[in-house]
Parts: structure tokens; C-alpha cells; sequence
């Protein structure tokens, strides 16, 4: 087992459909857990994924050696176990952008909600609406927070009283 760490693990997923992934892959490896002997990575790997394998999956790979060889140990089997609980208790934040966001955007993003919100854990998910005006809509545990440019224009209007002390 290497020294990385479920929290590890979870914080390269950062979005609702690279945590969606991971579940996909431990669901499936933890079926081959009670299989006798080794497996065949690259089959299971093109089973969950397709051709086009997610970036993060790397990082797994290099941690948890055992999965290259097709022998993932119980304790790396633990491990990723702990990552998908904490998959499900994560606040999932909904976020509306006109753009698509970066990883470091999105970075950004899980440090400040931790930051303000004593460091819980967040999974983004994110929707990108062409049709959205400039800014951001985020839904976070029943609440909306309009980041919208539209949204602050008329804010600094209202509170700073700018149409009376200009007319």
C-alpha cells in the first residue's frame, strides 16, 4: 500500500462525474476482490472505461501498484472503500458557468468553499449553459448564489445609491 491516503484520492476526483468514474472502477474491482488469482487490468480498465480513460486514473495506478499487476490487496481495496464513502457523504455543490472551468478553476473553487465551510468535503457539479450571462450560479445546500455580472451590476447600483447621486 503506498502513503497515499483516501483524502488523497478524493481530493483529485474534485467533480460529480470524475467521482461518478471512480465509483464505476471500485464497484468493479471490489466484484474482482473475491475472484481467485490475478486480473487482467487492461481488460478491466477498456470494461469500465471505453478508450478514453480518465487523467486521474493515473494517479491510482502509480499509488496502488497492485492494480497494474491485477492483485489489488484488501487494504488498498479498504482504502478505496473509504474514498467512495466519502464520495457519498461530500456536499455536492451545483455550479452554472457560461465557460468551461478549469481543473485549477475548479481547485479554486473546493479550497474556498473548504476554506468557509470547515473543511467538509465537496464534489462540484457542474453545468455548463451557453445561454448562462457572464458569471456563475452556484446551489449549495439550498441556497443560490448569484455571482452573475448582471446580478452584481445591479447590487453596486442599489446599495451605493449611484442613480440618485448621479441624476
Amino acid at each position: 500500500m503506498s502513503a497515499y491516503t483516501a483524502q488523497d484520492f478524493f481530493n483529485i476526483l474534485l467533480t460529480k462525474k470524475r467521482a461518478n468514474d471512480f465509483i464505476r472502477l471500485f464497484d468493479y474491482l471490489e466484484g474482482l476482490s473475491h475472484h481467485v488469482g490475478s486480473f487482467n487490468t487492461e481488460a478491466v480498465l477498456q470494461s469500465v472505461f471505453g478508450d478514453i480513460k480518465p487523467d486521474w486514473l493515473n494517479e491510482i495506478i502509480k499509488n496502488i501498484p497492485g492494480l497494474m499487476s491485477g492483485e489489488v490487496g484488501e487494504s488498498d481495496i479498504n482504502m478505496l472503500r473509504d474514498v467512495r464513502n466519502m464520495i457519498e457523504k461530500s456536499i455536492v455543490v451545483k455550479i452554472e458557468l457560461n465557460f468551461i472551468p478549469s481543473i485549477e478553476f475548479i481547485n479554486n473553487v473546493i479550497k474556498t468553499l473548504k476554506h468557509k465551510y470547515d473543511s467538509m468535503n465537496f464534489i462540484l457539479d457542474v453545468d455548463t449553459l451557453e445561454n448562462l450571462e457572464s458569471g456563475a450560479m452556484f446551489y449549495i445546500e439550498g441556497n443560490v448564489i448569484d455571482l452573475t455580472v448582471r446580478k452584481k451590476v445591479t447590487s453596486y447600483l442599489t446599495t451605493q445609491d449611484v442613480i440618485n447621486r448621479y441624476l
